[in-house]
């Protein structure tokens, strides 16, 4: 029995199995019998056995992302779960729900206390998009072997999709946000949020010229804290070319991703936003209708026994 990885880089735990098994042909060379004395279901086992111990559970980030949100984390997260590299850890992740761990634990982190990455990264190979790329420092000394995806894009398109997209979400009086508040998870995601706004961009992330500022020196410190040879700076526009050789696998036959555009986020917010007011004016409504009705069933009332004290 050989056991071989089929593709390493992509598919670091498939297994190709060669089997080299003493048998006798019978009256065909198509029909073939095992050797005496071999126990089927003991060789089941086996196999089994040998795959358990060369397969591992996901326990360490292979790449991570060190980009600014709206940089387009969202196709690179794609691009790399079509590479072999998912699970990828994202924003979505946490907004998906179920991650309120997860949350406390970025929140905490934001504050400067010490926090267990390992436990929020456990199922996953990669993860890019803030918060993660917040702390790439710290899960770089966790995982040593990991490479750096900083993603890029032109600093005057990346402030007006930060500010007309993720940041319209979750500003302070906005309809969205209300909304978020009726829901005890999303309340909780609003102080994950307000820490990105608050502790990462100072509450100034509406100030176009500090915002830019802010972006440029970014991409300067992952580029003096990340070692050349681990690092690729990448813009998704490139497609698959860069990103293929820098994590050393072959280019897919399939198109290179594209999700979440600004455009398409925009229209999420707009309709969000209609649901809003027409539910808004729909409670609104049924309100004044109830109101309508028991004043005219008060009235109503109330006429017979005027009646009687006439008479």
């Amino acid at each position: 029995l050989r056991c071989t990885p089929a593709h390493p880089s992509i598919y670091p735990h498939t297994l190709t199995f060669t089997l080299h098994w003493p048998c006798r042909s019978a009256t065909s060379n198509s029909s073939m019998h095992l050797s005496r004395g071999v126990s089927l279901p003991l060789l089941a086992l086996v196999l089994l056995g040998v795959a358990a111990s060369w397969s591992s559970p996901v326990d360490a980030l292979k790449v991570i992302g060190a980009g600014l949100p709206r940089t387009g984390t969202a196709t690179t997260k794609k691009a790399l779960e079509i590479l072999g590299f998912g699970p990828c850890y994202h924003m979505f992740v946490i907004l998906e729900g179920g991650r309120s761990e997860d949350i406390s634990t970025f929140v905490n982190a934001s504050k400067g206390q010490e926090v267990d990455f390992r436990r929020v990264y456990k199922d996953f190979n990669s993860a890019v998009d803030f918060p993660t790329a917040m702390y790439y420092k710290e899960l770089m000394e966790l995982y040593p072997e990991a490479k750096v995806v900083l993603t890029v894009r032109k600093v005057e398109d990346w402030h007006e999709s930060v500010r007309t997209t993720i940041r319209e979400f979750s500003r302070p009086g906005s309809l969205t946000r209300s909304a978020f508040a009726l829901s005890p998870y999303m309340t909780h995601f609003l102080e994950l949020a307000d820490s990105i706004w608050n502790v990462f961009f100072e509450g100034r992330i509406e100030d176009r010229e500090w915002a830019i500022g802010k972006y440029h020196s970014w991409v300067a410190e992952v580029k003096r804290s990340v070692p050349a040879e681990k690092l690729l700076v990448f813009d998704v526009r490139e497609g698959w070319e860069p990103l293929c050789k820098f994590l050393g696998v072959p280019v897919p036959s399939d198109d290179f991703p594209h999700e979440n555009a600004g455009s398409d986020l925009r229209l999420r917010l707009f309709l969000t936003k209609a649901i809003l007011v027409l539910a808004g004016l729909g409670a609104v409504a049924l309100v004044a209708f109830v109101c309508v009705r028991i004043c005219r069933a008060l009235f109503t009332s109330s006429k017979p026994q005027q009646q009687q004290q006439q008479q």
